[in-house]
């Protein structure tokens, strides 16, 4: 943790997670005029959101001086919804990928059922150690 003190260290972090972080908002952000689908539309914005917010949670891991409003209830609960909403997204997403004409190759098929069975398997373990260590500082 003594690194993340460092104001090089810290400014060699954000700044190429800036950089992906923003090219991912614009990509997506990009395929949205040629969505013809409400349900793609949604999908998109679910994504672009999970995408900030996993920027400015990151942001928060990075700078000491906010590490304690991570213990707070709120983030907690925007961790929990975040991550839910990254679900909902990726589910419904293969869901509509799956069958589609655009899933050629098999490598695109198990790709996309390997990111949803990731993300289910560790959905649950994120979400008992949220609340968690949520409930034993609540006791303290």
């Amino acid at each position: 943790m003594k690194g993340l003190r460092n104001l090089p260290f810290r400014v060699w972090a954000i700044v190429p997670l800036t950089i992906i972080f923003s090219a991912a908002v614009f990509r997506l952000t990009w395929n949205i005029p040629y969505s013809v689908a409400t349900v793609s539309k949604v999908v998109l914005g679910l994504a672009i959101a999970v995408v900030v917010a996993g920027y400015f949670f990151l942001l928060l891991l990075i700078r000491p001086s906010l590490m304690e409003k991570l213990k707070t209830r709120p983030v907690r609960i925007g961790v929990t919804a975040v991550v839910t909403a990254a679900l909902v997204t990726l589910t419904i997403h293969t869901i509509r990928f799956l069958p589609s004409p655009e899933a050629v190759l098999i490598q695109s098929k198990i790709m996309a059922i390997l990111l949803l069975a990731a993300l289910t398997s560790v959905y649950p373990i994120i979400l008992k150690y949220t609340w968690r260590v949520w409930r034993r500082e609540a006791k303290s």
